[in-house]
């Protein structure tokens, strides 16, 4: 299941959203090592702020384990900041209320669960995907390693590169590129016949044909 916690009912999800940061403390801490900044066992930064929205994916046995994090680009956001060095020229970069950058993306479960590894990150691509027709979103921006950019467009998402693949700051392990995700209707049924997904549970309004 995913929920969409925002401004209007972060107070309400504040359980869900302490176990979310503890989670990606775990991910991107513990597990990969990055060097940032945590607190408590929380990986919290300052693009957590009171404009960014999430998606938080809960199993029903394993509770919070999954989530994307987005924040609109007019106002600060990680490629244009953090990440710049991957592009030639920040000033190409949007600064609009219609594209928000999309980060932090993972879910922490067992590598034995490969199928529903699968499901579950088609289904926060559905989510994201509906929570920009609710925001009415042009699209949304990235920065990725060479992995998450092939189950992208695997899932029938078109990654649109914006840089070239460059060596990850924070993880030498890693290959980031920047790139962006069109918000159209098109992709979100090609991932929903790609990915063979029924009875998705849906937080926005039903896509018309």
């Amino acid at each position: 299941m995913l929920i969409h916690v925002n401004k209007n009912n972060i107070d309400k999800l504040s359980v869900f959203m302490d176990e979310y940061f503890h989670q990606r403390y775990l991910v991107f801490i513990e597990r990969l090592q990055w060097s940032i900044a945590s607190e408590n066992f929380k990986e919290i930064d300052e693009y957590d702020t009171k404009n960014t929205e999430y998606l938080i994916y809960i199993h029903p046995k394993h509770g919070v384990c999954g989530g994307l994090r987005f924040n609109p680009t007019n106002k600060p956001y990680m490629l244009s900041n953090v990440f710049s060095y991957l592009v030639d020229n920040i000033e190409n970069l949007p600064k609009s209320k219609n594209v928000w950058e999309a980060s932090r993306f993972f879910l922490n479960v067992s590598s034995d669960k490969n199928e529903f590894i699968k499901k579950a990150t088609k289904e926060i691509f559905l989510g994201a995907l509906e929570l920009g027709f609710k925001k009415k979103l042009n699209a949304l921006i990235i920065v990725a390693d060479l992995r998450i950019e092939r189950i992208i467009r695997a899932s029938g998402w078109h990654f649109n590169r914006l840089s070239g693949p460059k060596n990850c700051k924070d993880d030498p392990n890693l290959t980031s590129i920047a790139g962006t995700l069109e918000i159209s209707k098109f992709f979100y049924k090609n991932i929903i016949e790609k990915s063979k997904i029924e009875g998705f549970n849906t937080f926005y309004s039903k896509i018309k044909k």
